[in-house]
């Protein structure tokens, strides 16, 4: 599959698609694919294990090598997603070009793509918090509840709870813990675990799930 951007939909549109879904209190799940992403999909695929081995910065982001149930999940939660963003840039070989070849190595064609970075433009073009206003949220986050505070302070928004995800093997948790709670939006900030997670939860909880990733540091600095 061939990144295009001119089929990215711009960040009003995404914000449309995530108020309908809120609205109507039905599943919507946005995943983003960066280099994390596109390198756990090419475990012992398009890339040796040893060439993702390399990548120390995966441990990081959720993914402890090797982890081909991770690999899985996270097809599965590109083939299942509401709205995909995909990286456009070309002059890092982990970005656009390898996402293009995970994407037609597993056969995926996602029906609705955006930028990756659609959690920063959403927030900078001033669409994301009018999203969350006046609803209960559940934050996935390895600081979750800082993350929470600074979300009330900064917006005055009510978080009804959360979970820890430092890795893949907590996901189960996760979703676990999210039955205990009523909330409409769900926001992650979990490395590469997120996708799936995002998946799972608006399919379980019948809510909306942005995987918002680095935005959350973001926030929690401003607090």
């Amino acid at each position: 599959m061939k990144i295009d951007e001119s089929l990215f939909l711009p960040p009003a549109m995404v914000a449309e698609l995530i108020a309908e879904a809120a609205g109507r209190k039905s599943p919507f799940s946005m995943i983003r694919i960066g280099d994390g992403e596109a390198l756990t999909m090419a475990q012992d695929t398009v890339r040796s294990a040893a060439y993702v081995r390399e990548h120390g910065f995966l441990r990081d982001a959720g993914v402890i090598l090797p982890d081909k149930a991770a690999r899985l999940m996270v097809v599965e939660a590109v083939r299942r997603a509401d709205l995909v963003g995909v990286a456009a840039r070309r002059d890092l070989p982990d970005f656009a070009p390898l996402t293009e070849e995970v994407l037609a190595y597993h056969g995926l064609r996602p029906a609705k793509l955006c930028d990756c970075c659609i959690n920063y433009a959403l927030q900078g073009q001033g669409l994301l918090i009018p999203l969350l206003q006046g609803r209960k949220l559940f934050l996935v986050n390895r600081r979750w509840p800082v993350w929470a505070r600074a979300l009330e302070r900064l917006y005055g928004l009510r978080v009804a709870g959360g979970a820890i995800v430092d890795h893949f093997g907590m996901v189960g948790a996760a979703l676990t813990a999210a039955k205990c709670f009523r909330f409409e939006i769900s926001l992650l900030a979990a490395g590469v675990p997120a996708t799936w997670l995002a998946v799972r939860l608006a399919a379980q909880n019948s809510c909306v799930a942005l995987d918002l990733g680095r935005l959350a540091d973001l926030m929690i600095d401003l607090a």
